[in-house]
């Protein structure tokens, strides 16, 4: 489910739009998973695929798990022995893209399916996106054209099996435009990280380009070259999977703000 598009005025192709990302709370008790022997990580379609791979005894279901709070802290009920802490962010966040044919979720010109991510934003499934963070991302159209979407309130990093816990939100946005301020792909920030994304069909390809992201960030915003900015993300910057069932693939790098003294 998505909603939008909102036209943020001002906004130019080769602006930035920062999302602050204020508020999102659930609006129902209960949201669900599905899993399937080919869903998710699992799909035939998934690039390393393998005919022969032997089969996997995991049913074709749709779970419903219920959501509440205990002692202040929401959480799912997944079964009478295990919780899980709800996280409640939106799956999708983006600005209307420039689709070409070819590229990924791309089948006829200018209409965009709304499965991959990719340097607009979309189907990011980065489960830090949650209130008190702040998305960056370049504006290819006049508006933006912001959207959002595809609710989740926990999940993991990965999201293997195609679906979060799938739950209705309501979320609350703040927008600031930059004016003249180019950045490639999607970028955040929250009080401890910035969140840098690296996005491509091929996961080792887009854990490079995050790695290169990182580098450039590092380079344009802290004053480093490239390779001391290289070394310090070998020693002190985290990349995680974030999704890997959407087309492409998002590596995030989570460089932490507490190791810079100024």
């Amino acid at each position: 489910v998505i909603t939008g598009p909102i036209y943020v005025e001002g906004a130019e192709p080769g602006d930035m739009l920062e999302i602050e990302i204020l508020e999102i709370e659930t609006r129902v008790n209960w949201g669900g998973n599905n899993t399937s022997p080919r869903g998710g990580v699992f799909s035939m379609s998934y690039p390393g695929f393998e005919e022969g791979d032997p089969a996997l005894d995991i049913g074709e279901a749709r779970h419903m798990i219920h959501t509440g709070e205990i002692d202040g802290q929401g959480v799912a009920f997944f079964s009478e022995d295990i919780q899980v802490p709800l996280a409640p962010f939106m799956g999708v966040m983006a600005v209307a893209p420039d689709p070409v044919v070819g590229e990924p979720g791309v089948i006829q010109a200018g209409v965009q399916s709304s499965r991959p991510p990719g340097a607009f934003g979309g189907n990011l499934d980065v489960k830090d996106l949650t209130a008190g963070t702040t998305l960056y991302l370049p504006v290819f159209h006049p508006g933006g054209l912001f959207y959002v979407g595809d609710p989740h309130s926990a999940q993991g990093d990965g999201e293997v099996s195609g679906t979060a816990i799938e739950q209705s939100l309501v979320g609350t946005f703040r927008f600031v435009l930059h004016k003249d301020v180019n950045i490639f792909g999607p970028r955040a920030e929250n009080d401890s990280h910035y969140l840098i994304m690296g996005i491509d069909l091929d996961l080792d390809r887009a854990a490079r380009q995050a790695v290169w992201e990182v580098v450039d960030f590092l380079v344009d915003e802290k004053g480093l070259t490239p390779d001391r900015a290289l070394s310090l993300a070998s020693i002190a910057v985290d990349f995680r999977v974030s999704e890997v069932v959407d087309l492409t693939q998002v590596v995030t790098g989570f460089i932490p703000k507490s190791i810079f003294i100024q």
